[in-house]
C-alpha cells in the first residue's frame, strides 16, 4: 500500500467521523442557517432523572419489605384519585408523580430481585 492510499483512507475516516458527529450532536448545518437566516433553537433541557431510591425516599440498601412500605406510603400520598376533586391540574401532577413512583418501584424490584 502506498503512502497516498494510506492518506486517503485516514482522511476518509476523519471526514466521516466529523460528518457523523456533526449530525449526532444535532447542530444545524451551514446550508440550513444560511437559507432561512435564523438560528435554530435547542429543545428545552429535560429534568434530571432521579434514581428509584430518591423517588421512594428510602436508602438504596433497604430491605424488600422497607421498599414495599415506602412504595405504599408514596403511592397513597400521590394517587390521582385522591386529588381528583381539586381540579385537573392537580390530577395531572399526581398522575405524573404516581407514574414516577410506579417506575421507581419496578426498578427497585428489578434491582433487588423480588
Amino acid at each position: 500500500m502506498s503512502a497516498i492510499e494510506i492518506f486517503v483512507i485516514i482522511a476518509g475516516c476523519v471526514f466521516g467521523y466529523l460528518i457523523v458527529s456533526h449530525f449526532m450532536a444535532g447542530k444545524p448545518g451551514a446550508s440550513d442557517s444560511a437559507s432561512n437566516g435564523e438560528a435554530h433553537a435547542r429543545p428545552p433541557a429535560e429534568e434530571p432523572q432521579l434514581s428509584w431510591d430518591a423517588i421512594l425516599q428510602i436508602s438504596r440498601y433497604a430491605s424488600p419489605d422497607d421498599i414495599r412500605k415506602a412504595y405504599q406510603t408514596q403511592i397513597t400520598k400521590y394517587h390521582p384519585d385522591k386529588v381528583a376533586s381539586l381540579g385537573g391540574e392537580f390530577k395531572a401532577i399526581a398522575d405524573r408523580k404516581s407514574q414516577e413512583i410506579n417506575a421507581a418501584y419496578a426498578a427497585a424490584r428489578l434491582k433487588k430481585g423480588f
